[in-house]
């Protein structure tokens, strides 16, 4: 055999490597996103599990997606090239937060529940977002996106026959057949829990739908989103947060919003910018159709609710403002190395045998300092607060070079998540906010890519 016919016989084995390794890539790739989906999905049915059809057993269907997760980190590890970019501060992290939490236990002597749940909430989720930042391409985003909107009907019709039952039906209970203990608007008027456990689980996810009906309509040609599945959710989110009875969404309705808008303004394209503007005032315009006309019950009790909170609370920029005050007003009050993470969860709360209320206070920013104490609080709330404005100015570039705006109007409903909700206490907010980054990541890497690719 000549040298030139073995060249060409190994020129050809390489390229058959090349294409079986990219095969292979891409099949790794669409099982990474297919198991988000899935999370996604176990995160809608831990609800309906644990409320209707497997209630007897419902206390550990709270863990329900936690195999999931652990097989997302087995396949990543498995099968992707490890990135220091993110594993390094990762494990730092991991470190001293393990260190803190089972030296605080060792004092503390709290039941082993208590370490376990915060080091599930501080650390356990986290890794999720920066897998799915790594792994995840455009066609995986696109699934993903077309998931939500298709899974927001029927999340939107039982939204509206909860609405519209009595509160006392079967329809709105919570874990338990417990009457007296369901969230109303006002009396006689219902809070919606959609499929979660929670009335909150069910906010979170109408505020986040919010976002990505915008993100869909804005990028509709990226993503190839067909006009059925835009039009299905953009209707079904608005129904959602017409019913939703809760302050919590329209506070983020009006932040994600301003971040539409932000995001037209900054693009440098005056036509974007337009474009943009038109397209808020027409969303906001059904929505309030949809609120004011469609289901005039919502909006009078609604506005109910909005009066009696400002008489009994006082102003509500200053209640919001209180998650963040409040936090800051107990660094005196806090041991100086704190009363133990994961101390002031829902699960670790039982475990101490208080039934009801509050440990270590009702917002995140004063469990942070009660939990870690005065120092390493604030170093905590200095991380959480540092990675929402990098997450701003990530989302920023992508929209200033290319005009494209998805990584940057979902800030709007992760920016004030990460920075202020209780993401490290409830069970289904510690999903919605890593998995949301995850989005925002994944957006603006591959908002970056495909514009490298297009010169």
């Amino acid at each position: 055999m000549s040298m030139t016919e073995q060249a060409d016989m190994s020129l050809e084995f390489a390229d058959h490597a090349n294409a079986a390794t990219r095969q292979t890539s891409s099949k790794n790739v669409r099982w990474m996103g297919t198991l988000v989906i899935i999370f996604i999905a176990a995160l809608l049915l831990e609800g309906v599990l644990r409320k209707w059809l497997l209630t007897p057993i419902q206390r550990p269907l709270i863990f329900i997606r936690e195999p999931l997760l652990i097989l997302i980190y087995w396949s990543y590890f498995r099968t992707f090239p490890l990135k220091k970019k993110w594993l390094t501060p990762f494990f730092i992290y991991a470190f001293f937060v393990m260190f803190l939490t089972f030296a605080q236990n060792i004092y503390w002597q709290y039941p082993l529940l208590v370490p376990l749940m915060g080091v599930r909430y501080f650390i356990f989720y986290i890794p999720l977002a920066f897998i799915m930042w790594q792994t995840l391409d455009d066609l995986q985003l696109r699934r993903i996106l077309l998931f939500l909107l298709w899974v927001s009907v029927p999340v939107g019709i039982l939204v509206m026959l909860q609405f519209l039952s009595p509160v006392a039906s079967p329809i709105n209970k919570g874990v338990t057949d417990d009457i007296e203990g369901r969230f109303t608007v006002i009396e006689g008027v219902i809070r919606p829990y959609g499929p979660f456990s929670f009335v909150l689980g069910q906010n979170y996810f109408a505020a986040m739908m919010t976002a990505v009906t915008l993100i869909a309509i804005d990028q509709r040609k990226r993503f190839q989103i067909g006009a059925l599945p835009l039009y299905c959710g953009a209707i079904s989110t608005a129904v959602m947060g017409a019913l939703s009875g809760g302050r919590t969404y329209f506070a983020y309705l009006i932040l994600i919003s301003l971040t539409y808008v932000f995001a037209g303004f900054s693009s440098r394209r005056p036509k974007v910018a337009a474009k943009r503007l038109a397209l808020i005032v027409v969303f906001l315009t059904g929505f309030v159709m949809m609120f004011v006309v469609v289901f005039p019950n919502a909006y009078a009790s609604m506005s109910q609710r909005q009066s009696n909170a400002t008489q009994n609370e006082g102003s509500t920029v200053i209640r919001a403002l209180s998650i963040i005050t409040d936090g800051l007003d107990v660094i005196g009050e806090a041991p100086i190395f704190g009363t133990g993470v994961g101390s002031g969860t829902n699960a670790a709360r039982s475990s101490v045998g208080v039934s009801r209320g509050f440990l270590n206070g009702e917002t995140e920013w004063q469990r942070f300092i009660f939990e870690f104490g005065p120092l390493f609080g604030l170093m905590m709330l200095g991380l959480r607060v540092g990675l929402t404005v990098w997450l701003f100015f990530y989302a920023l570039r992508l929209n200033r070079a290319r005009g494209d705006g998805s990584a940057l109007i979902l800030w709007g409903f992760v920016g004030p998540m990460l920075a202020t909700a209780q993401v490290t206490m409830q069970n289904q907010m510690v999903s919605f906010n890593w998995l949301s980054i995850g989005l925002l990541l994944v957006m603006a890497k591959q908002g970056m890519m495909s514009g490298e690719r297009s010169r």
